[in-house]
Formats: structure tokens, sequence, C-alpha cells
């Protein structure tokens, strides 16, 4: 048996016998194979994650590493809560609680243990290669909420595997930790520009695919840099969002600048510039990896590095060859792509379309790759060799780019290339398929009866009302500070914790809300039931771009703001703030993206008169805060004028009433801050006897109908108020 087999199996050793005490078992046995001396032998690795407080208790809960951040000055007074040790959903999407709730008792805690044992058997079964990863899956799905055996708060027994895994193969798996690692970081600028730059004809068919293979193409690097380092999955610390993280040998420095500069050619010829990969690396101490200088020194110095490469992509390769990267491009050809508006050369393989124009092979093939993915249940399969049966192009544009093949099918397939990987795609249960693992993708795509994407003119036609689409962006506020600011001592575990949390969240969980918003959108004029309407076009990291009929979108957003405030805790430095426009049937992509990224900057730019700023969202030029006094409002006097309009017959002139008195409102705070007035006076105004005196007459008009004439009589009262009258026109 070679090292790295020993190594493997005594990590997983030690991890089950650990297990097995948090879960009151004692010391359960070991399969046979299993080393007993794991314990001892990690324990110098162990000792490099740092002692960060008392070991666990059977049944102790794991503290939510979102309790961690603090607010910029430094106070803690974030909610302390905790996660229930269960199997991970994805539907629902898990939400702490207090301690004591989050507690398992004794029947709780066998009940967790007999599923995570019989996983591990059947996972103990694999070949050598492959049981590994296997195991490393199942620790995600039954460990994710069991806290370290090292006391960090905040850092699950699962990160803690991937960790001390991550030291030991970067060691070489030797008897002892080497003393100097390499963190490598990576960065794929233009990826927006990639996605953004299309124009609208057939961009639903292909926007998914083209998103998608971008997120594959991190993927692939990744697993190439782990493939020419001989490392294994867990030394990645975090991946998303076209960024990464990964702990190396000391040394690799020259593998890895071999490998940039093969993927930076390839990526050139095939997207002539518009995507780069900014690899960097810093060293790294053994006694950084658990302590804050992880995060102070380090990871801040890697990010540094990665951002100059940013500002010098392709510039070895202008050494080599300048022409290629700055030269003029193209042959002046009349005929280019109707999508992506590459020009059309000699011998290119394309489609002629109805109209005269011409569609390139990469914009068919991401077309083909979105119809791959979009299906409920899905494998992914990943190897160094081709896949069998006919190549793709997509897969062979992919293989060129990374060394990596990729191929999708609703089920196992067979006669697969002897290094090949099998995930279940958001199925957790991953060894029921057959498969090694699982992967988390946001996957909602609408699809029509023959299973073809619907256009974006079917999602207008979906809509309530105006036959619109919305185009939705949202991120997390001030993640970057978060991150280098208020999650104090960060070390390498609790940072691959954090990138964990946010991943389960925005790529596990939200096709769960927006099945959630298209069966039960919960508003009065806005039907339920109506799937098929959404289309998330990316998701990853901390944020996410969708698409879909636009009366979906505010509630869309509304839902994905609350299920965040309870999965982070209610904590109150974390919170998420949203942007949204409204686009005809054929919209230019490149123009709604912008609009969308615009307004979500305006969400941004929020201020409060208290000072507190961003935690909102903007939707038809108007930003509102979430809290209960903003958006909350605007929706709930938007469904009293559904009431009184659609179900009590109300004349649809209320409308005109309301938006003519908003009117006058807004031309009477203009003219008090011309006059100096501050505070409450800025609302006084002829808007108010106007309000009145309109709204009165039309509640004259129902005198027989006294729940009409009340719910007007409210209006005038309650709801249109100096402190609300600024939300009025949203509703």
């Amino acid at each position: 048996m070679n090292e790295r087999t020993e190594a493997r199996n005594r990590l997983i050793a030690d991890a089950i016998r650990r297990l097995a005490a948090w879960s009151g078992q004692g010391t359960a046995p070991l399969p046979p194979d299993l080393p007993p001396d794991a314990g001892e032998w990690l324990a110098p690795y162990r000792a490099l994650l740092g002692q960060h407080g008392p070991p666990p208790a059977p049944g102790d809960p794991l503290l939510s590493i979102f309790a961690r951040i603090q607010d910029p000055e430094g106070k803690a007074n974030a909610p302390q809560v905790y996660w229930r040790a269960e199997a991970l959903t994805l539907d629902p999407i898990p939400e702490p609680c207090a301690a004591e709730e989050a507690r398992l008792g004794a029947e709780g805690l066998e009940r967790w243990w007999q599923g995570f044992e019989n996983e591990v058997r059947e996972a103990l079964k694999l070949p050598t290669e492959t049981r590994f990863t296997a195991f490393t899956h199942l620790l995600h799905r039954w460990a994710w909420a069991v806290p370290c055996s090292y006391g960090e708060a905040g850092v699950s027994f699962y990160d803690e595997f991937r960790a001390l895994s991550a030291l030991v193969f970067a060691s070489g798996c030797a008897a002892t930790p080497a003393a100097k690692f390499l963190l490598v970081g990576g960065d794929i600028p233009g990826i927006q520009q990639t996605l953004y730059t299309i124009t609208s004809k057939g961009a639903a068919k292909g926007l998914r695919g083209r998103s998608f293979f971008i997120q594959l193409l991190g993927d692939a690097v990744v697993r190439r840099l782990l493939a020419e380092l001989d490392l294994p999955e867990s030394n990645v610390i975090y991946a998303a969002g076209g960024n990464f993280m990964l702990l190396a040998a000391a040394g690799a420095e020259g593998t890895v600048e071999a490998v940039g500069d093969e993927v930076n050619r390839a990526l050139l010829t095939a997207f002539e510039g518009d995507l780069a990969l900014c690899l960097a690396w810093e060293p790294l101490t053994g006694d950084e990896i658990g302590s804050g200088a992880f995060a102070d020194r380090a990871s801040r110095s890697l990010k540094r590095r990665i951002g100059q490469q940013k500002q010098r992509r392709f510039a070895d390769l202008a050494e080599e060859n300048w022409e290629q990267v700055f030269g003029p491009g193209g042959q002046g050809q009349p005929t280019f792509c109707s999508v992506c508006q590459r020009e059309w050369s000699k011998g290119a393989r394309g489609q002629r379309l109805d109209d005269g124009g011409w569609k390139c092979e990469q914009c068919l093939s991401f077309e083909k790759l979105a119809q791959d993915i979009g299906r409920e249940h899905l494998l992914m399969f990943v190897s160094r060799e081709p896949p069998g049966g006919q190549v793709k192009p997509w897969q062979r544009l992919l293989a060129d780019l990374s060394g990596v093949w990729y191929d999708f099918a609703p089920d196992f397939k067979t006669n697969l290339p002897a290094s090949s990987q099998v995930y279940s795609i958001n199925y957790l249960d991953f060894l029921g398929e057959p498969a090694h693992g699982f992967r988390l993708i946001a996957n909602t795509t609408p699809r029509k009866k023959d299973g073809a994407i619907q256009t974006f003119e079917d999602l207008a036609d979906g809509a309530t009302g105006l036959k619109k689409v919305g185009v939705l962006r949202m991120d997390v506020d001030d993640l970057g500070r978060v991150l280098t600011q208020w999650l104090p001592e960060r070390t390498l575990a609790s940072t691959a914790a954090l990138s964990d949390a946010l991943d389960r969240f925005f790529v596990g969980g939200l096709d769960a809300i927006c099945r959630e918003v298209m069966d039960a959108p919960q508003m009065q004029g806005v039907a339920s039931g109506r799937s098929g309407l959404l289309y998330v076009i990316y998701a990853g990291g901390d944020d996410l771009f969708v698409v879909g009929a636009w009366d979906l979108m505010p509630l869309l957003a509304e839902r994905i703001r609350d299920r965040f405030a309870a999965y982070v805790g209610g904590n109150p430095y974390l919170h998420i703030s949203a942007g949204i426009s409204l686009e005809d049937r054929k919209f230019p992509l490149y123009q709604a993206a912008k609009r969308a990224g615009e307004a979500e900057d305006a969400a941004k730019g929020y201020i409060r008169p208290d000072g507190r700023r961003k935690d909102a969202f903007c939707f038809l030029g108007t930003v509102v805060g979430w809290e209960q006094d903003a958006w909350p409002f605007v929706k709930d006097l938007t469904q009293r004028l559904v009431y009184l309009i659609q179900e009590q017959g109300v004349p649809r002139s209320l409308l005109t009433t309301l938006r003519a008195v908003y009117s006058r409102y807004q031309k009477d705070v203009e003219q008090a801050e011309k006059r100096g007035l501050t505070g409450d006076k800025v609302y006084y105004g002829p808007w108010m006897w106007r309000k009145v005196y309109q709204l009165s007459r039309i509640g004259e008009q129902y005198k027989t109908k006294e729940e009409v004439r009340a719910a007007i009589k409210n209006l005038e009262s309650n709801m249109l108020t100096g402190e609300k009258m600024r939300y009025v026109g949203l509703a």
C-alpha cells in the first residue's frame, strides 16, 4: 500500500472515530482495512489547525459561522445561533436556531449515527481511488453541522476534515507536516462581458449554457491544477464565481505558472481576449494556517497579487507574440454571428438562419449545453479522457481550454473512462445513483411541453398585466469587508467554512426558492401555480442573475432576502441588496444586464435618515429598504389597491388620483427642501388637502358598500401619510 492510500485510510479512520465519539457511540469498531493508529499519526497535522477551544461534548451543536461576524467597530453582538446536526437538505433550506433547540438528544444522535454509518459502509466498498472522494462528500452531507474537534467556533467537522486533508497531501503524505506551503489563488475576469454582450436573438436558448460553460471552466481549471499538483478535491479552500483558492506544496510555483500559460493561450484563441485566467501564489508557513495571520497576511497578499495579474492579462503571452494579443482581429467579413457577433471565417461551422443571418458553432454548442443540463435528474461525469459517444463542440472546447472532459446525462453511463468521477446534481443521496459525490448547481430552467427552453417572449407572455420580462441581480452587501475585516481571526478552515455556507444558500437553495415563488407567490393579484416562468442564468459565491416574468421578480427578491436573513440567523451585519429592470419582449441583453446592475448599484447606494446603508432594492426606478415601514408597506398598499379595483369594482381612476397626489407630493417636497426645511416639515404641503378631498369624493360614491368606503378611508388616513408617501408611486 503506497503512502497516499495509507494517508487516505488514516484520514477516514480518524474521522469515523471522532464522529462516533461526538454522537455518543464511544469507540465504534472500524472496518478491518482501516489503520488503528490514525489519530496519533494525524496529531501533528491537527496541531497546525490551532487549539481554539475545548473539544465538543457528545451532541454539542455547531455555532453558525455567520454568528462570528461582527460590526465594523468589533462589537460581537450578532445573534449566537446554532445549526441542528441533521443530514443536509436543500428544500427546505436549513435555518439556525438557539443552542438548546439545536442540541440533539440521545435518540437524535443514535438516528444520526445510524444514517451516517450505513452510508459510510457503502462508500468504503468503492475502489480505493474513488472512496476517499465519496467519503469527503458524505461528510459534507452528514457533518456539515457537526462541530470540529479542536474548538474553532463556526467550523464544522466537514471543514476540519478538508483542512486536515489539505495539509496532509500538501505535505506529500509524509509522517510530519511540511514547514512551508503554497497558497494558490485564481480569478477569471471578463465573465460578465462574455455573458452580457450577446444580442437578444436566441439568447434564452444559449445564455444559460454560456453561463454554465464559464462555471465549468472555473471548475475545470481547478481540477487541472489539482491533477498537475497531485492533490485531491479537499485541497480546494473555496471555488465560486470564477474565484478559487487552494493549498499546494511549497515549490509548486513552476507547475502553477505552466498551467496558467497553457490555459491562457487557449482562452486567447477561443474567446479573443474576453476571458483570461489570472493566477498568483503566496508562500505560507505552517503556523499561519490556524491563526489570523492566514487572513491578515497570506490571504490579503494573495488577493493583491491576483489584482496585479488582472491588470496585466496576457502580458507574458504578449512578450512572445505581440501581434496575437494586440494585433487587429478579424478579416472584415460582412457575415457575423447573430448572437455573439463573432466574425465568420473561412471554414467556420455554424447554422444559417431563416432571416439570412448566421449562428456560430460555439453559440449553437452553448444552446446544446443548456438543453443537456436543464433536467431535474442529472449526473455529471468528469475525466481526463474523452467520454464515449459523439463529442459535442462545447466538450471539445472545454477540453482544449483545460484538459478536462465533462458530460451530463439523466442516468448512469457505462463504458466510462477509467479516470471518470461521477457526481449527482443536487441529489444528496448520491450513492444510490451510483455516484462518487454530489454537486450543487442552481438550475431552474423554464421549459415548454416538448422540453425546449422557453424564450424571453414566452416568459413575457406568462406575466400578469404588462407583457414584460424582469431581470434581477442580487448580491451580499460588503462581502469583501466581511471577509477581510468583520470575521476576526479568520483561519484557513474558517475561510472554507464561510465560503461553503454561502455556496449552500446561493447555489444549493436558490432552486427551492424559485419553485416556492412560482407555486405560491403569496401576493394578491399574482396568480399561483405558474411553473416555468423563472430562469436562473447564474448563481454562485454571493450573487445571482435571474430572468423571468416581471411580476414574480420583486416577490422572488423579497423571498431570497427573507430566506437569507433567516439563514444567517438575523445577523444585522449581513444583508443583501437587489436591482430589477423591466424589459420588452425582445431586448438587448447587454442593456438589460446593465440596467439591472445600475438598479442594484442604486440599492447599494441607499442611505437612510439614521445613516444605515444598503440592505435595499431598486424597482421601477425607486429604491426601497426591506424594513417593515418600506417594502412591506409598498406590498400591502399594492394588495389593497388590487382588492379595491379587481374584487370590489372601484374604477381604475383611483390609480390616476393616487398618481396625481403622489406627483403633487414630490413637488411639495422639492419646494420645501429649497426653502431649507428639514425633518417632518418637509412633508407638509398642498398634497395633503388634495388627498383628503379627492379620496373623500371617491368614498362618497360607496355609501351602500361600507367595506369599500372604510377601505378608501383607511387609505386616506393610515396609508397615505407623510412618512409613507414617498413609496406610494412605486405601489
